[in-house]
């Protein structure tokens, strides 16, 4: 269950990151828990989720400790009011690993269509 926590706390990022201070970038900052996903998981994991967005690329920095399972998914949703669920709109191909750090990049086009996958 716990593979689903990355999945399902970076839809956070979309519905409750908060931008930081001035920068030339849109930079957002998630906190990654079991309490993020609808509906609410008990679980020991948790994460942080960096993402960067300028006019030509979107960077994606994810950190994660003790999944009980290495992680299978991970992507965005998008978009939805908080407390409901939201289909994916970033899709990110990890390695299969229970704790960790996995980093990704996608066009900026994704910011129109929020629909395409990433390297």
């Amino acid at each position: 269950m716990n593979q689903y926590l990355i999945r399902a706390a970076l839809v956070s990022v979309a519905l409750v990151a908060t931008p930081a201070a001035a920068a030339p970038k849109e930079t957002y900052v998630a906190t990654l828990s079991g309490g993020q996903l609808v509906p609410v998981v008990t679980t020991m994991a948790s994460g942080s989720a960096l993402l960067r967005l300028n006019d030509k690329k979107l960077e994606v920095s994810v950190s994660f400790d003790d999944l009980s399972s290495p992680l299978a998914a991970a992507h965005i949703h998008c978009c939805a009011i908080a407390g409901a669920n939201a289909g994916v709109a970033i899709d990110f191909d990890p390695d299969p690993m229970t704790s960790g750090t996995f980093t990704s990049s996608c066009a900026a086009a994704l910011r129109a269509s929020w629909a395409s996958q990433c390297t």
